[in-house]
């Protein structure tokens, strides 16, 4: 039996400026690590599996979008995906519920095999951890999904950067959609980011007051 001890949830700073391209990030919060045997991880749900199925599926459509400015890039294939996934139907849809359920059930056995190897004590402690460890992580991300923006001045693609992060496809990650506004910024043009620079001029004015 291994020693409870070893289950002992901790965190560490794991930051990089690729958190937040672009936008100054805070350290003020750390990634939470668990360090112990990992349990079997779940299965992917009935959308997912869609998505894993049809790969080169929704490629070819996104590739048909010539006019799309997202034209390849994963935001456009999670809008077209989330698209063609509502226009199945039930009906259509119901082939990767069943697979999800099969599945989900395979999970399920693999947990309780995987509890068994611990005495009954054991298993309650080692659930508690691991529920605290995901309602941090949850907070984490939630957290992480947020632009960081510095207390101090702040500059014209920060307020670029605020205003397009509104748009973000929820089941985009965020590092991901921040890679596409810095895209999105290179193409703007000289007098628009004046536009922005002067925005932030006026909040960095407002802030001393």
């Amino acid at each position: 039996m291994a020693a409870l001890s070893l289950f002992r949830p901790v965190t560490g700073l794991v930051f990089t400026a690729a958190r937040c391209i672009g936008c100054s990030a805070f350290l003020d919060m750390k990634k939470p690590v668990f360090n112990g045997p990992l349990p079997p991880k779940r299965p992917p749900g009935p959308f997912l599996l869609y998505r894993m199925h049809n790969a080169e599926l929704l490629a070819e459509e996104v590739s048909l979008r010539k006019s799309s400015d997202l034209q390849g890039s994963v935001v456009e294939q999670s809008k077209v995906a989330g698209e063609l996934w509502t226009k199945m139907g039930k009906h259509d849809q119901l082939p990767y519920y069943e697979e999800y359920k099969k599945l989900k059930a395979k999970y399920e056995t693999e947990m309780e095999e995987f509890y068994d190897t611990f005495t009954a004590e054991g298993r309650e402690e080692y659930k508690k951890k691991w529920h605290d460890y995901h309602a941090n992580y949850k907070l984490y991300k939630e957290w992480l999904a947020k632009p960081k923006i510095k207390t101090g001045r702040i500059g014209g693609y920060n307020i670029f950067v605020k205003e397009k992060f509104k748009d973000r496809p929820s089941e985009l990650p965020a590092k991901e959609y921040m890679k596409h506004i810095a895209q999105e910024w290179k193409k703007v043009g000289t007098e628009e980011k004046e536009k922005y620079k002067k925005l932030a001029q006026e909040k960095n004015e407002a802030s001393k007051e």
